[in-house]
């Protein structure tokens, strides 16, 4: 008689789990409270670019090589903050941005993600894992993205 409660238990938090999960998946990243990620509606890839190179401009970041019609790479060099004793970047490290646009099913909206690397310039090598923690450093930049590029439409 004992399972019986706790298989009803059971059954009652998996429905509930299954109303919460679509939630999750449908809502916005810009309020899912994901950092480096944002959704800009009834937009197109071309006024994202046009709207990011001087989002990104006024951090200090050019437009890198490497750009495609889904990414979009910045670049700057990093402050030697404490030099590599400290775990600071090195002189002759770049922070390089990637800022990759995903199209969303649903009509003309963009998800904008970022991903950032530190990039060695005289090997060419690039570590990301020290970098996630930045992503929120890049909100700013990302509403900036979303309130120039909204509702600009499709392509044309």
């Amino acid at each position: 008689m004992k399972s019986r409660p706790v298989a009803h238990h059971l059954l009652l938090a998996l429905a509930g789990l299954a109303l919460l999960l679509p939630g999750c998946a449908t809502a916005p990243v810009d309020r899912s409270g994901v950092s480096g990620a944002i959704t800009v509606p009834d937009t197109n890839a071309d006024a994202i670019a046009r709207a990011a190179t001087p989002a990104f401009a006024r951090y200090g970041y050019q437009p890198a090589r490497g750009t495609t019609p889904q990414s979009l790479f910045f670049q700057r060099p990093a402050a030697p903050a404490g030099g590599r004793l400290l775990g600071g970047p090195s002189a002759g490290t770049n922070l390089r941005v990637r800022l990759q646009l995903l199209p969303l099913s649903r009509g003309n909206d963009f998800r904008l993600m970022i991903q950032v690397a530190q990039v060695d310039m005289r090997s060419a090598t690039a570590d990301q894992t020290s970098l996630r923690l930045w992503m929120s450093e890049f909100d700013s930049v990302l509403r900036e993205i979303r309130t120039r590029a909204a509702h600009a439409g499709p392509a044309r």
